[in-house]
């Protein structure tokens, strides 16, 4: 009886259910309404140079340089202020400096650390000023050395720092006679400097760790960890024998909202890619994209006004960009890409929701890694919106471009399918459903 209330249940439900007519949700599978009808539509794509990005501020810190067979070289270092831990500090009457040490933490690496690394830290030649917009591109003045060391980098291996372990650290030592002066003289004859940070940062502007010759990779650093200073030894006088410390910071105030800027520099003369024989006609079978505003994938949708008024439905839209099969090696790929519209002077991110009153509502763009079937890996971009509005507006629909997430703090790059590769091209789909007439 049961069994007979549940059947004559359902039929009931189903005989009552208002037809969907034409618009393709007719058809169930697995409990999800099928999309319509998939259209595979071409696309221009290729890669091309990414304009310079905001360093300033980055997430973390980045020095080093190696040689990528693909890429070609790269090289990347980092600028930030020495701050005053105590403001108007007192050596003493007759202070000599002994020593300087500096510190600073490591936040972990891109490629390997299998190669030795010469380290180079020098003063800025120029005022680093915290209300200033830098880009990866610009490139500062510098003074004279402070110090270098050559070293294996160890990200993962702590340090010991008088006597006791603290986080793995880059450690080296510092020319002390610039202090002597820079720092402990001028501390009594420029007393103007030393009353507050943001005066000492117009005194001494701060320093660049970058590294000579090319290593393995690129190491990242983190200026705003407690372990991170520069450690100041000195007597107040040169009848005293114990030495006395003094500590520095970096960044802009010692309580952590630092300012630091990435600089970074890519050659792509010897890269497996020539930058200005792309086919910008009929696009390439492979795409180059890479963080640090180095190159990035270039694609070019095509109109899509025949869709409109046409009695389509266009229910879906998205961009499947797959990885090279065997391009990653030690280069990992960026965990996202991000997807932008090129409107000349601003890059704005594509986003597939919509925002109102102060939300976003419905589902994002997407652009994160998966792996598929054999471990293939592949991002996937839902811009359904985007679509829809070229279609239903009178909206430009602009070149879009492929960069990696955290652009400014990571060594990202990755080597993705085009249009035209021969085992797994990049996809750009719709699924459509036509209306009753």
């Amino acid at each position: 009886m049961i069994r007979a209330i549940l059947v004559m249940a359902s039929f009931i439900f189903t005989a009552c259910e208002k037809s969907t007519g034409e618009l393709g949700l007719e058809e169930v599978i697995d409990s999800k309404a099928f999309l319509g009808i998939k259209k595979n539509v071409q696309i221009l794509a290729y890669t091309a140079p990414f304009d310079s990005i905001v360093t300033k501020g980055a997430a973390r810190e980045i020095s080093g340089a190696y040689i990528d067979p693909v890429f070609g070289k790269v090289k990347a270092a980092f600028n930030t202020h020495l701050l005053l831990s105590l403001l108007d500090p007192d050596f003493g009457d007759a202070p000599i400096c002994d020593s300087v040490v500096m510190l600073i933490a490591y936040d972990g690496y891109y490629a390997d650390t299998s190669a030795p690394v010469t380290f180079v830290v020098n003063e800025l030649g120029e005022f680093l000023d915290p209300d200033t917009t830098y880009h990866s591109n610009y490139v500062f003045d510098l003074g004279v050395e402070l110090g270098r060391v050559t070293t294996i980098p160890r990200p993962n291996t702590k340090v010991y720092d008088r006597g006791k372990l603290v986080s793995p650290s880059l450690k080296l030592k510092l020319d002390k006679s610039y202090f002597q002066n820079q720092l402990i003289n001028a501390s009594r004859l420029a007393k103007q400097f030393f009353g507050t940070n943001e005066e000492f940062i117009t005194h001494m502007y701060g320093f660049q760790l970058s590294t000579e010759g090319f290593g393995s990779g690129l190491s990242y650093f983190d200026i705003a960890n407690l372990n991170s200073l520069v450690r100041v030894y000195y007597r107040e006088s040169a009848a005293d024998t114990v030495a006395k410390s003094y500590e520095m910071y970096y960044g802009i105030f010692s309580s952590g909202n630092y300012v630091s800027v990435n600089s970074f520099e890519q050659d792509h003369s010897i890269a497996s890619f020539d930058l200005n024989m792309q086919d910008t006609i009929n696009g390439e079978a492979t795409l180059y994209v890479q963080a640090m505003g180095g190159v990035c994938a270039r694609l070019k949708l095509p109109d899509m006004k025949m869709y409109a008024d046409s009695g389509f439905i266009i229910n879906k839209a998205e961009l499947i960009v797959p990885v090279r099969e065997g391009s990653v090696g030690r280069f990992l790929p960026p965990n996202q890409l991000l997807l932008l519209e090129d409107k000349g002077d601003v890059k704005q991110l594509v986003e597939n929701r919509r925002f109102y009153n102060g939300q976003f509502y419905g589902s994002p763009t997407g652009g994160a890694m998966v792996y598929g079937e054999l471990r293939g890996k592949k991002y996937t971009f839902l811009i359904t919106r985007l679509v829809n509005q070229h279609i239903n507006s009178t909206d430009t629909l602009y070149p879009l471009i492929l960069i990696p997430a955290s652009s400014a703090s990571q060594g990202w790059r990755v080597v993705l399918n085009g249009l035209h590769d021969p085992y797994e091209p990049m996809e750009f789909n719709i699924y459509y459903t036509k209306t009753k007439k």
